[in-house]
């Protein structure tokens, strides 16, 4: 069994720049887990970030971002095990988080669960719905974060008080338990405030709106926006 450690400096709506540290480790131990990094490294380049659909978002809006599936598309980056595997080894704020030496599909199944409770409460606040409509959700993530035993650490650094929430388990539930915590963090938190749909017609992607003027996920979303409406003009015009 290991320890392993969400590491948080300033506020708890700070879940970007989280650390993980985990303890208990000899220097075997540590060797092959150098060598897994290095592999997963490897096959994460397989990907890119238009193949997981990653925006630079904050973790729980990026993971909610994997559920791609509309009326027109059916692409959900979880789906599979290696595309869920590449998601996690590529994600902003999941760059050090432990993980499996393999997604299992009932891993997977958990992690989906996880995404799908984190986005429909998203949705819920987007769509000024009634969150309490919702309690499955709620129930999934207090669930899977219980999963591994956890508690809240206080030390001093050079920058001074430093919080962190420390994780134990098996691999399997700790990786589960820190992605429900990560959302749980940020569902609770001023950023979930300003997550807005993407104004684009039928794009499912969400994103924190930082500055008024921003509508759109991504330029590609804007530009595709702007020019249907071009084309819709010119078809207008009397010939």
């Amino acid at each position: 069994m290991t320890s392993w450690s969400l590491v948080h400096r300033g506020d708890a709506g700070a879940v970007g720049g989280a650390e993980v540290h985990s303890t208990g480790w000899g220097a075997s131990t540590v060797d092959a887990v150098g060598g897994q990094r290095e592999a997963r490294r490897v096959e994460a380049l397989r990907w890119t970030d238009d193949d997981l659909l990653l925006l630079g978002e904050p973790f729980a809006v990026e993971l909610a971002n994997t559920d791609r599936r509309t009326e027109r598309e059916d692409d959900d980056v979880l789906a599979e095990p290696a595309r869920c595997a590449a998601w996690f080894r590529r994600a902003p704020g999941a760059e050090r988080m432990p993980l499996p030496a393999e997604f299992t599909p009932p891993l997977v199944a958990r992690l989906r669960a996880v995404r799908d409770a984190t986005r429909r409460l998203l949705l819920d606040a987007v769509d000024g719905r009634p969150a309490l409509a919702d309690e499955w959700a709620v129930e999934v993530l207090n669930g899977e974060a219980a999963q591994a035993p956890a508690h809240l650490v206080l030390g001093l650094g050079a920058d001074g008080p430093t919080w962190w929430v420390d994780h134990h388990g098996e691999p399997d539930d700790v990786l589960a338990a820190m992605t429900a915590t990560r959302c749980i963090l940020f569902l609770g938190g001023e950023e979930s405030a300003r997550v807005r749909r993407c104004a684009r017609p039928g794009c499912p992607m969400l994103f924190v709106q930082r500055h008024r003027a921003r509508r759109y996920c991504r330029e590609s979303c804007a530009h595709a926006f702007r020019q249907a409406r071009y084309v819709a003009r010119r078809a207008r015009r009397p010939r």
